[in-house]
């Protein structure tokens, strides 16, 4: 594919955009936190899924990224800003997620040796699909 359409290339490495959307929307969800602090319950259960659950999924999504040292140049820069970005997702995900996601790069031919392949208990019992 590359020979076909060298291009591509310069798409490779870090997007500078990611880090300011990142920082954006840890601001805006940590905001709704404070501002709804008084809201009435169905308020606080509305916004928490329609607003909430898309800016987590799209911080979780900046953690796979990050893993990848796409915001930054430095490695270790990528990894502070994943801490950062951690906070409201509220489940500590960012350093583990690095570690494992990163274990099935270079060993993805090999399924069996991936972290989260199931047991041959398991697909004896459930299948492999």
């Amino acid at each position: 594919m590359l020979k076909k359409y060298p291009e591509i290339q310069e798409l490779y490495g870090p997007c500078p955009r990611t880090k300011f959307r990142c920082a954006l929307l840890v601001t805006l969800q940590l905001g709704l936190c404070f501002s709804l602090g008084d809201a009435p319950w169905w308020l606080l259960i509305a916004v928490a899924y329609l607003l909430g659950g898309v800016i987590n999924q799209s911080l979780l999504l900046a953690v796979h990224e990050l893993s990848h040292n796409l915001a930054f140049k430095k490695p270790t820069h990528n990894r502070l800003f994943g801490i950062f970005i951690n906070l409201p997702i509220g489940v500590p995900v960012s350093a583990a997620f690095r570690e494992y996601h990163l274990l099935h790069h270079p060993i993805r031919a090999s399924m069996a040796s991936m972290p989260t392949y199931p047991l041959a208990s398991k697909r004896s019992c459930c299948g492999d699909g």
